[in-house]
């Protein structure tokens, strides 16, 4: 197996119990949606930077700069995420198991 599918399962099982967290409105729940965001921000990176390692023909070149506007913008909405998450009084009193 290639490290990209392990974290991209590993993706998939945090997404998963992300979910089961805010469900039982856990106190876990604003920190680790908080790591869940940041690591997929890290995963979208790490492709667009193999987008720009293996881009040896123009349509691979053409495809990574389609994908970076997608990226920062993904950055912007994780960093508003996170303000929220972190400083909400709402999200302090909705998880509070």
């Amino acid at each position: 197996m290639s490290i990209g599918l392990i974290l991209y399962i590993a993706q998939i099982i945090a997404f998963l119990y992300a979910i089961i967290l805010l469900y039982s409105k856990s106190k876990k729940f604003p920190k680790f949606a908080v790591f869940t965001l940041w690591f997929s921000i890290a995963l979208l990176i790490l492709t667009l930077y193999g987008f720009y390692l293996f881009s040896r023909d123009i349509l691979a070149t053409i495809a990574m700069a389609i994908f970076v506007v997608p990226v920062f913008i993904a950055i912007i909405q994780a960093i508003i995420w996170t303000l929220y998450l972190r400083k909400s009084k709402r999200v302090k009193n909705t998880f509070v198991k």
